[in-house]
């Protein structure tokens, strides 16, 4: 099979049609003066056959390949090429009857061609200048088609939720592949050749030139490809949940390996040579230089490597579990360190016999010293005090058992606390004996009472009411009840209160007889009125002035309502998991419908009306005078709603866990505050002195201005404002620290901000000196200056900004750099970008 004949017709030079005859089977040349185009010929015929990179054929983009010196009339550009077809056995399967086989491709300019047969293509399809054929193809729920330019040649292909096509020049030739649930494809130029390949639930593609070549591999939920030049040659690999391939240069030859859920690969130059192992759910390499030569070990469940220089002598060692540790030295025997152990102390000693450390220990003290004898410590300890003394004999601290205290003295003997113990109070003394508190226990009250007999407070009990009196015989009390009321009566007999209560109202009534209300109700009403006969209200309601009257709802499960002046008139209805309904008055009308598992309506003037919806967990309603009419639905888990013009004034208040205020024109004047996980605020205004603010505090405001010293903000601290200023001195920010402000301020001095430090500011300003910003920096701002000297700003650096200019010395930008900028300025010396460079930008 050979070029028999071709035609060009407004292809670069080509202005007007010129046919070409006379190839020869074996050898051709092509002779002409300079610029008569003869490149353009070879070109013309790269493209036909669909070449990715056009930096080969001289252009930047398609638009480039049409004729445009001048001549009007010309918008397209066409290739056609006939191919000699006589000898059957080297005949395309399909077409051996066939003498003469014609291709032909074409670009309009500004305008995309879909050719196909047989095809449903649903719900927010949003194409700019692609191409694509296919047959039989099934592209279903948010798909999103943002590509330029790609060419997508597939049979029988499902591709189902939330499809996102963001690739430039890429060519996916493929055969019975099923990819569905929030597929991502960002690669430059990547060629994908596969068959039988079965790739689901959260696939991201962001290679460059990178080449996989396989044979019935099953690659399943949240796979990232995110190399360079990487060479993955496997027979019969399972690869499934959360794979991450982020190496340079990496090579794994295995034979018989079984990688399970959330395997990241984040090593440069690791090799890794192994028989019969078995790595499962979150393995995280991410070291230098690192060698492991292992027989028969099984490292499993959230295995974090990341130390520099580390040295691992180890017999028969079962690892498992989120171990992160940095140039620390373990050398033990029969040591068992089992799920989510993280290690990151600075000049910490353990000097331990016969210990078992397991299920996420956190140890993140400074100058620590732990000396035990015979001491079980597990499932998520962490310890975050600083200068804390801990002596204790005989004692067993079990799961989730968190330090966050200042100059706290605990004093006890045969003391078992186990199960999310959060101590956050201030001074405060413990003397007991024999006392038993289990699961999740957090005591942060001022001046509370408790009064009882034979009471048995279990799993995840939250006390912080001020004032508050609870007198009862024989209660049960357990799995994470939060008391967050003021002047709030509770009587009841025989009533049972299990699994994540939270009462956060004021001036409620709530008279009920027998009622069973289970698994994170979160009342934060105002004024509410509920009236129900055998209701069962599950899973974290937070109305405001809302009038709810049903008979015989069940609300489960991460339902999320954020509406302007929304009705909600329903009866059995089911909306089940991650729906997320972001639309302006739109419109959606529908019977039978069954919506599950992270549907996103973000639609403008849309409507739903619709009978018998199965929406399914984590549903999230931030409409503005959005109607919703349907029968038979049901809404579970994690309901919130985040109104506007809210007045909150008080003194002395403690506002504690998973606390949401999103509200415009609202004002806060307090004095001593504690305000701890979960704070969200828009407008708001705070002026406070020795705040501590811990855990999830989440800064969503627009012109908040905070003035404070000797804050202490820390885990999870997200700034979204919009022109806020924050002056402060010695000020610790530390994990999950986001910043996304637009013209914000930050002037700051000895500064340490640390893990997943998100910037997303506009216009933003930060001058500082001597700053350590480390794990997960996300820089999406537009327009933001950052001047700094002897910044190390590593791990997880994400830079999107547009038109940003980073003017530095002496920076150690490492792991996970992403640059997505437009039209950016970086100028630096000395700099170090290391591990897992994306660069999405233009120009």
């Amino acid at each position: 099979m050979h070029i028999k004949s071709m035609v060009v017709d407004g292809f670069k030079s080509y202005a007007q049609r010129t046919e070409i005859n006379g190839f020869d089977p074996l050898f051709n040349a092509i002779t002409g003066l300079n610029g008569s185009g003869k490149s353009n010929i070879l070109d013309s015929i790269c493209f036909l056959l669909g070449i990715t990179n056009l930096s080969h054929v001289r252009a930047t983009n398609l638009q480039e390949l049409v004729y445009k010196n001048g001549q009007a009339g010309v918008t397209k550009a066409t290739v056609s090429i006939t191919f000699d077809n006589m000898d059957k056995k080297q005949s395309p399967l399909g077409y051996e009857q066939y003498d003469e086989i014609t291709i032909t491709r074409q670009v309009i300019n500004r305008n995309s061609i879909i050719s196909c047969d047989e095809i449903t293509i649903t719900r927010q399809v949003m194409n700019r200048n692609s191409i694509i054929s296919y047959d039989q193809i099934t592209i279903t729920r948010q798909v999103v088609l943002m590509n330029r330019n790609s060419n997508i040649s597939c049979d029988e292909i499902t591709i189902t939720r939330q499809v996102v096509l963001m690739n430039r020049n890429s060519i996916i030739s493929c055969d019975e592949i099923t990819i569905n649930r929030q597929v991502v494809l960002m690669n430059r130029n990547s060629i994908i050749s596969c068959d039988e390949i079965t790739i689901t639930r959260q696939v991201v593609l962001m290679n460059r030139n990178s080449i996989i070549s396989c044979d019935e591999i099953t690659i399943t939920r949240q796979v990232v490809l995110m190399n360079r030049n990487s060479i993955i040659s496997c027979d019969e690999i399972t690869i499934t949940r959360q794979v991450v391939l982020m190496n340079r240069n990496s090579i794994i030859s295995c034979d018989e390996i079984t990688i399970t859920r959330q395997v990241v690969l984040m090593n440069r130059n690791s090799i890794i040579s192994c028989d019969e192992i078995t790595i499962t759910r979150q393995v995280v390499l991410m070291n230098r230089n690192s060698n492991i030569s292992c027989d028969e070990i099984t490292i499993t469940r959230q295995v974090v490597l990341m130390n520099r220089n580390s040295i691992i002598s180890c017999d028969e060692i079962t690892i498992t579990r989120q171990v992160m540790k940095r140039n620390s030295i373990i050398s033990c025997d029969e040591i068992t360190i089992t799920r989510q152990v993280v290690l990151m102390n600075r000049n910490s000693i353990i000097s331990c016999d016969e210990i078992t450390i397991n299920r996420q220990v956190v140890l993140m003290n400074r100058n620590s010293i732990i000396s035990c004898d015979e001491i079980t410590i597990t499932r998520q300890v962490v310890l975050m005090n600083r200068n804390s003394i801990i002596s204790c004999d005989e004692i067993t601290v079990t799961r989730q058992v968190v330090l966050l205290n200042r100059n706290s003295i605990i004093s006890c003997d045969e003391i078992t606390i186990n199960r999310q113990v959060v101590l956050m109070n201030r001074n405060s003394v413990i003397s007991c004996d024999e006392i038993t508190v289990t699961r999740q226990v957090v005591l942060i009250n001022r001046n509370s009472i408790i009064s009882c007999d034979e009471i048995t407070i279990t799993r995840q009990v939250v006390l912080m009411n001020r004032n508050s009196i609870i007198s009862c015989d024989e209660i049960t009390i357990n799995r994470q009840v939060v008391l967050m009321n003021r002047n709030s009566i509770i009587s009841c007999d025989q009533i049972t209160i299990t699994r994540q209560v939270v009462l956060m109202n004021r001036n409620l009534i709530i008279s009920y007889d027998q009622i069973t209300i289970t698994r994170q109700v979160v009342l934060m009403n105002r004024n509410s009125i509920i009236s129900c006969d055998e209701i069962t209200i599950t899973g974290q309601v937070m109305n405001r002035n809302s009038i709810i009257s049903y008979d015989q709802i069940t609300i489960t499960r991460q339902v999320v309502l954020m509406n302007r002046n929304s009705n909600i008139s329903c009866d059995e209805i089911t909306i089940t998991r991650q729906v997320v309904l972001m639309n302006r008055n739109s419109i959606i009308s529908c019977d039978e419908i069954t919506i599950n598992r992270q549907v996103v309506l973000m639609n403008r003037n849309s409507i739903i009306s619709c009978d018998e919806i199965t929406i399914t967990r984590q549903v999230v309603l931030m409409n503005r005078n959005s109607i919703i009419s349907c029968d038979e639905i049901t809404i579970t888990r994690q309901v919130v709603l985040m109104n506007r013009n809210s007045i909150i004034s008080c003194d002395e208040i403690t506002i504690t866990r998973q606390v949401v205020l999103m509200n415009r024109n609202s004002i806060i004047s307090c004095d001593e505050i504690t305000i701890t996980r979960h704070v969200m605020k828009r407008n708001s205004i705070i002026s406070c002195d020795e705040i501590t603010i811990t855990r999830q505090v989440v800064l969503m405001n627009r012109n908040s201005i905070i003035s404070c010293d000797e804050i202490t903000i820390n885990r999870q601290v997200v700034l979204m404002n919009r022109y806020s200023i924050i002056s402060c001195d010695e000020i610790t920010i530390t994990r999950q620290v986001l910043l996304m402000n637009r013209n914000s301020i930050i002037s700051c001095d000895e500064i340490t901000i640390t893990r997943q430090v998100v910037l997303m500011n506009r216009n933003s300003i930060i001058s500082c000196d001597e700053i350590t910003i480390t794990r997960q920096v996300v820089l999406m701002n537009r327009n933001s200056i950052i001047s700094c000297d002897e910044i190390t700003i590593n791990r997880q650096v994400v830079l999107m900004n547009r038109s940003s200019i980073i003017s530095c010395d002496e920076i150690t930008i490492t792991r996970y750099v992403v640059l997505m900028n437009r039209n950016s300025i970086i100028s630096c010396d000395e700099i170090t970008i290391t591990r897992q460079v994306v660069i999405m930008n233009r120009n």
